[in-house]
């Protein structure tokens, strides 16, 4: 047994030796070939490098936690929107299973607007767009850049829009039923009244004297 791991921790120094390294005289072999650390072992089920000291309820080494003791960390300190739940492993690592919400488990928690396939029922109308499909996610914020149809702000006339950031061409009051005044294009992209449209007709003025006073 004591030959086959040196034969183990040989062939492993010379893969390391192409990388310009080698392992320690205290580094332990795994029965995989991976090489743990000195002042680590290798936990015969899992073939994962352990701290020696792993278990004594105290951080220290490399170990990220040890029993009860977490080092101050929380699910929320890992990028969890809660900070309950978070554990430590018989290998003295976290184990996160208990942890909830979190950009890419697939599901919108926090302030997300979407996880991965899951966009809320949204899609590129709900957007701005006057087309349905394209909406994606990315980094658990809504994707448009393959959204399409155009929406209102582009400053091209789309969909239903009578006009979009200039005044609609060729068009006046007299369009919408007045006699005068230019029509302009709302922040909305709908019709606009640019200079006050208005009807022509009669203005009662009352005179100063009555009229048949010389």
């Amino acid at each position: 047994m004591i030959a086959a791991d040196r034969a183990a921790a040989l062939l492993a120094c010379l893969v390391a030796l192409s990388a310009g390294a080698c392992i320690e005289p205290r580094s332990a072999v795994c029965g995989d070939g991976r090489i743990c650390p000195p002042g680590s072992r290798c936990d015969p089920q899992s073939n994962f490098c352990e701290p020696i000291d792993c278990g004594d309820g105290v951080v220290s080494g490399n170990e990220m936690c040890d029993g009860n003791d977490l080092n101050g960390m929380t699910c929320k300190d890992l990028g969890y929107y809660s900070e309950d739940g978070l554990a430590c492993t018989k290998t003295c690592t976290f184990d996160t299973f208990r942890c909830v919400g979190k950009c890419g488990d697939g599901a919108i928690n926090g302030t997300e607007q979407c996880d991965g396939e899951q966009l809320g029922g949204a899609d590129c109308r709900s957007r701005g767009f006057y087309k349905g499909p394209g909406l994606a996610c990315s980094s658990c914020t809504f994707d448009t850049s393959g959204c399409t149809g155009g929406t209102c702000g582009d400053g091209i006339k789309n969909g239903p829009e009578p006009c979009d950031g200039a005044p609609p061409s060729g068009r006046t009051c007299l369009d919408i039923g007045f006699e005068r005044g230019l029509l302009g294009c709302s922040e909305g992209c709908g019709l606009a009244l640019e200079e006050g449209c208005a009807n022509l007709g009669w203005n009662v003025v009352k005179p100063k004297e009555p009229f048949w006073r010389a």
